[in-house]
């Protein structure tokens, strides 16, 4: 029976069956161009190799081909890696046959390749998860055992056997070891720049990075022309260690795919050295010369890229550390503010409302009683003056309304009315703040002055807000006794208060003082550290 569709249905129509076709086809297109777009740094990756080959051998010193491949299927989903495969074959033959390579020996080596690159891949996503952190230390073991060391060592048998079954008159564990090391030195440095760039998205790029991208070009640079400085004279092996600090600094600030990149510059160049007669090792042959340059590297290398997933991880732990700090400092913020509220909306309103009523009895009430509800009324004006100062004090009405500078004018203009010390107020900003930095900088403030008021025993004080290269500072000193900052004395000043409400949006907090000499605090914050830690 013909059912007519309810409301809310849409019959099919030959424009709805269209639009999985559409998407389909261009998930398609994209795909395909994808895999030729491999197949093209693939082909690219082969001649670089054959040009790391010396005269009259066969193993090439770098690789780049297989790590190029295994990146690849770390960034495609596994059910595509067949059209992945397929795709490079061509490219792989037309490399291996322009450069003179039997065909029987080409397909023996694309089936090694793709094995290695399958094997790593498959292993490292089923062990590491879906997506590899090398900035984690289980990813860069994951990686390490599985990528670098297990794939490498089980293909290096079948690359060493091909070329021996296909009749060259070569030492098969000879030929084993140098595939071995050749394929670990490319995997170790090609596949973790290469992954960490294939996941970038251009809209998640800040200026921040860019600054970093200019900085790693830097370190980079610096590794090549002590490269090119040395090249062909006797300080070759000085260079090999001599590149050390550099890799270090791309350590610790660029993460395992920044020292991949340092450590590839180093290797290319010092590679291209030994083969051409010169390096370290250059009274011995080509081969003895690459071989040392490529387990010094290893050597190298490995150390630091653990130290590098560590260090990353430790930020990483900071900065957690800190979005809870700052979480929990403006949860506090926002309840002070709603009690604020409640004071001056609620209770301040029922006090008023009691003055009113009280003035309506007083009017009525006989001449005795006049003299107590005076008494009264002037009680409950204490009250509510008492509580609308402290609505001001848990959360400031004019940090919302006018900003940070008049803000700050009021506390110290209150502070020194109350206190009875002379407070200057100087301020240079006249642009709005965001509202946590605000927030932190006054609160700041009001820690300082009120040690000020209770410890220092000063008689003038100066709080200056400016502005600081990216940022602003607050700087509040004062006339007073001052204290000794070894002392653990100090510790209850509300300065670790200060310091943990800078710290958690990037902010600094620096102390000078001593015993009569009076106090100086300065406190900064950054406008883009703070939004990325607030991120």
């Amino acid at each position: 029976m013909y059912r007519m569709p309810s409301l809310g249905q849409r019959s099919p129509s030959h424009s709805d069956a269209e639009v999985p076709d559409d998407e389909t086809l261009r998930r398609l297109v994209k795909l395909i161009l994808l895999a030729a777009f491999v197949a093209v740094c693939y082909y690219i990756g082969t001649e670089v190799g054959f040009r790391f080959t010396p005269a009259g051998d066969t193993i090439s010193a770098l690789w780049p081909p297989n790590a190029i491949l295994f990146a690849s299927l770390l960034l495609i989903p596994r059910r595509h890696w067949w059209l992945v495969l397929l795709v490079i074959l061509p490219a792989h033959l037309i490399s291996q046959m322009r450069s003179g390579v039997w065909l029987a020996r080409s397909f023996g080596w694309y089936v090694s390749n793709c094995s290695e690159a399958v094997i790593g891949a498959y292993c490292i996503l089923l062990f590491g998860g879906s997506r590899l952190k090398f900035d984690r230390v289980r990813g860069i073991l994951v990686f390490l055992v599985f990528g670098f060391l297990l794939a490498p060592l089980l293909t290096s048998f079948m690359d060493a056997g091909v070329v021996v079954a296909t009749g060259r008159n070569a030492n098969y564990w000879t030929m084993w070891t140098r595939r071995l090391f050749t394929n670990m030195l490319s995997v170790l440095t090609i596949v973790p720049p290469l992954v960490t760039i294939g996941r970038v998205r251009i809209n998640d790029v800040r200026a921040s990075q860019a600054w970093r991208c200019l900085e790693l070009i830097g370190i980079v640079t610096a590794i090549a022309l002590l490269h090119i400085n040395t090249f062909g004279k006797d300080r070759a092996l000085a260079t090999t260690y001599a590149q050390l600090p550099l890799l270090i600094w791309a350590t610790a600030r660029h993460g395992p795919a920044g020292l991949s990149i340092s450590v590839l510059t180093g290797v290319i160049l010092s590679i291209w050295e030994a083969i051409h007669g010169h390096g370290p090792l250059a009274s011995v042959s080509a081969r003895e010369n690459v071989i040392f340059l490529q387990i010094s590297t290893l050597i190298m290398a490995i150390p630091l890229m653990l130290l590098s997933a560590m260090l990353s991880e430790s930020r990483k732990t900071e900065r957690a550390l800190r979005d809870s700090k700052a979480k929990m400092f403006d949860a506090q913020d926002h309840e002070r503010n709603r009690i604020a509220r409640e004071l001056h909306d609620d209770v301040g309103q029922q006090l008023v409302l009691a003055q009113f009523q009280l003035a309506e009895i007083k009017a009525e009430a006989s001449s005795a009683v006049t003299p107590l509800l005076n008494r009264l009324s002037k009680q409950l004006l204490e009250i509510a003056t008492d509580i609308r100062e402290i609505s001001h004090g848990l959360y400031p009405s004019l940090l919302q309304k006018l900003g940070l500078t008049a803000a700050l004018r009021r506390l110290s203009q209150e502070i020194s009315s109350d206190q009875g010390f002379e407070i200057v107020f100087i301020s240079t900003v006249n642009e709005s703040v965001p509202p946590q930095l605000a927030v932190t900088l006054y609160r700041v403030a009001q820690e300082a002055l009120q040690n000020v008021a209770k410890h220092s025993r000063a008689r003038h004080v100066q709080m200056e807000l400016s502005r600081a290269g990216d940022g602003l500072t607050l700087r509040i000193r004062d006339d007073g006794i001052g204290f000794d900052r070894t002392q653990q004395a100090a510790a209850g000043l509300g300065l670790d208060s200060m310091r943990e409400r800078l710290w958690g949006i990037g902010g600094t907090l620096q102390i000078d003082s001593a015993p009569k000499k009076g106090t100086d605090i300065q406190a900064f914050v950054s406008f883009t550290q703070a939004d990325s830690e607030l991120e």
